[in-house]
This record gives structure tokens, C-alpha cells and sequence, in this order.
């Protein structure tokens, strides 16, 4: 931080950023309050979150399981593998999480937009190709999951002779 702004917040009689925090938010003071303050933001945030992505509280909490257990599982089965866990890979899912939240939130507001205008017919695809979109987030992360899950048991050839099987039976 600057000189000018250490001096103002001192001035102020704030001994620091961290006291300066404290006074704007006194819970911070309070560890054992956390868990309460993480419900309070996430419940507060679940309404835009809501309008954003045209899924209920419960559907964005399993979303947000869903990929928290995608992380945690490739993290898991990076370190079976002796991989070091390192920026790039980290951005990579950040990356993918925000074009995949891209896409439910575009194909959600674009039927909110068709619906309002009286455009039933691009309201209907768009309801589609949203119900569509989650659906095939979904599945991708739990392939990924499962993935992971077989380099942390060893046991991933079940799940290429299941993609095999699957395969073939398309042609």
C-alpha cells in the first residue's frame, strides 16, 4: 500500500489494513462465526445467481459440488500420478468453468429474452439447448470425476473398456 493511504487509515485511528477490515466487518473478529457468514453471502447471492443461470438453489449447489469434487478429484489424482500441481493446470479449470457457467448463463437469458418478447419458438429452443447445456456440464465433469477416480484406485481400465463398449455400440 501507499505511504498516503497508511497514513490516512492511521490518522483515522486504524492501525492497519487488517484493523481497518475488522471495523467494516467485525465478524472477521469471529472465527467460529464463519461457517454462518459463508451461508449468509451464499444465500444472499443465490437469487442473481438464480436469475443468471435459471436454476434453483438446490441445482446451483449441486453444480458447484459437482465441480468443487472435479477440482478436488483431479488434485487427488494428479499427486497419485507424482504430478506437481501447478498454475497453469489450476487456470485451466477456472477457464473451463467459466466458459461452461458461460453457456448455461447465455442459453438461460437468451429464452428469458425470446419469452418476454412473445418469440415462443426461439423461447422453446433456448429452453432446449439450456436444459441441454446443464445436462451435458453435468455428465462431462462426472466422466472427469469418474476418470479421476480410476487413476486414484488404479482401476481405470474398467473405464476405457466401458468407453470402448459404448463406442462401438454407436458404430
Amino acid at each position: 500500500m501507499s505511504k498516503a493511504w497508511t497514513d490516512l487509515i492511521q490518522h483515522l485511528g486504524y492501525r492497519d489494513n487488517g484493523a481497518l477490515a475488522e471495523s467494516l466487518a467485525p465478524s472477521l473478529k469471529y472465527p467460529d462465526l464463519f461457517p454462518s457468514l459463508f451461508v449468509f453471502i451464499l444465500a444472499n447471492l443465490s437469487v442473481p445467481l438464480t436469475k443468471i443461470f435459471g436454476l434453483n438453489e438446490l441445482a446451483l449447489i449441486a453444480l458447484g459440488v459437482t465441480f468443487c469434487l472435479e477440482f478436488a478429484s483431479g488434485i487427488w489424482a494428479a499427486k497419485c500420478r507424482g504430478e506437481k500441481i501447478v498454475s497453469s493446470k489450476v487456470t485451466r479449470f477456472i477457464l473451463k468453468l467459466a466458459l461452461y457457467l458461460n453457456v448455461i448463463a447465455v442459453f438461460w437469458l437468451l429464452h428469458i429474452s425470446f419469452e418476454e418478447q412473445g418469440r415462443e419458438v426461439g423461447s422453446i429452443v433456448f429452453d432446449y439447448l439450456h436444459l441441454l447445456s446443464v445436462f451435458e456440464i453435468i455428465y462431462e465433469n462426472w466422466i472427469s470425476i469418474r476418470e479421476n477416480a480410476g487413476e486414484i484406485n488404479e482401476k481405470s481400465d474398467w473405464l476405457v473398456r466401458l468407453r470402448d463398449k459404448f463406442t462401438n455400440k454407436l458404430g
